[in-house]
């Protein structure tokens, strides 16, 4: 089973997950879509809801104003948030803190393009960062039974953060490739961060096409740069790892 990036994990008191025929959990290759929820809500209402066992509300993750992200259950898990059991299969559900007519603050949207870029590395048939592929709301996958999110999510401002151009001289550009675990590959720019761009299927495109320089390293070597939508002052910080990987010949 399968936790992405949070700050803190909070599973609910009730297991209200899954259908009878269908079983409690999804292989990863069934997530099609992030599904993005206004919670109509605050922090104080999130655990209440998921442990009331007359409810049938579940959800994977919370994210907060301040863009603090609670993990519930699972990537796999099958929660109950989307409106139906096709699109609870297929979305990732993430309740976003707040109510109708307060769009969700930056750094909500700052979380919630990582969460979709999280996802991205490892659900292989998760759309393009487009409405109605690889981002969806609520209202689109429940076929209009309700509002939600209310106009609230801010997806030109998301998309934007997912899809931005890495911060580099195209010179210094390198590709990693994880030697295990999920076997990802990265282009690690000149600003010392990286970026997801698939797996090693992709790897010919960079290597070959663009002729960039590349290097085979473990999971905690790749998790040693940082992550282009990591917060904080990473560029020295970055620079300096990606500056001692290209020392050494991990090819």
């Amino acid at each position: 089973m399968t936790l992405i990036r949070h700050d803190l994990w909070a599973p609910p008191t009730v297991d209200k997950r899954g259908y009878p025929g269908i079983g409690k959990t999804r292989a990863l290759a069934q997530i099609k879509h992030v599904v993005y929820h206004s919670a109509e809500g605050w922090r104080g209402n999130i655990m209440p809801i998921q442990n009331d066992p007359n409810r049938e509300a579940s959800w994977p993750m919370t994210v907060l104003l301040d863009g603090t992200k609670w993990m519930h259950y699972q990537v796999e898990d099958i929660c109950w948030i989307n409106g139906n059991p096709t699109a609870n299969i297929e979305g990732f559900g993430v309740e976003f803190e707040g109510v109708k007519g307060t769009p969700i603050t930056d750094a909500q949207v700052k979380a919630g393009a990582e969460i979709y870029t999280d996802l991205k590395a490892i659900c292989p048939n998760l759309g393009p960062p487009i409405l109605g592929q690889g981002f969806e709301e609520h209202r689109r996958v429940s076929g209009g039974a309700t509002t939600c999110p209310n106009d609230r999510i801010r997806w030109s401002d998301i998309r934007a953060l997912v899809t931005a151009p890495l911060p580099k001289e195209e010179d210094d550009m390198f590709i990693i490739t994880e030697t295990d675990g999920q076997k990802r590959v990265y282009v690690v720019g000149g600003c010392g961060r990286k970026r997801y761009v698939g797996g090693p299927a992709e790897l010919g495109v960079f290597v070959h096409i663009a002729k960039l320089p590349s290097y085979n390293v473990t999971s905690a070597q790749a998790a040693a740069i940082p992550d282009e939508l990591q917060p904080g002052n990473v560029t020295v910080a970055g620079a300096v790892v990606a500056a001692e990987l290209k020392k050494k010949d991990w090819r």
